[in-house]
């Protein structure tokens, strides 16, 4: 989609829906690793049903940002 890291572009959401959507269908539920509380909540607010919030990944995400931000 060409939006890393923006979720909350229409495309992302919208995908992000599709997803939950189809899972609920099949009778699975829908779960995500997020960096943020924020994030946590937005998604909870779509319907996803489990959340892990944090981890190693968010602090190498979080150090890629800071490294980026420098230019």
């Amino acid at each position: 989609m060409g939006q890393l890291g923006r979720y909350d572009h229409p495309d992302v959401v919208a995908g992000i829906q599709r997803i939950i959507r189809a899972a609920k269908a099949n009778g699975l539920s829908v779960g995500a690793g997020v960096g943020t509380s924020s994030l946590a909540a937005a998604l909870i607010r779509h319907g996803v049903r489990w959340i892990q919030l944090s981890g190693s990944d968010a602090y190498l995400w979080q150090r890629f940002e800071q490294l980026d931000a420098r230019g």
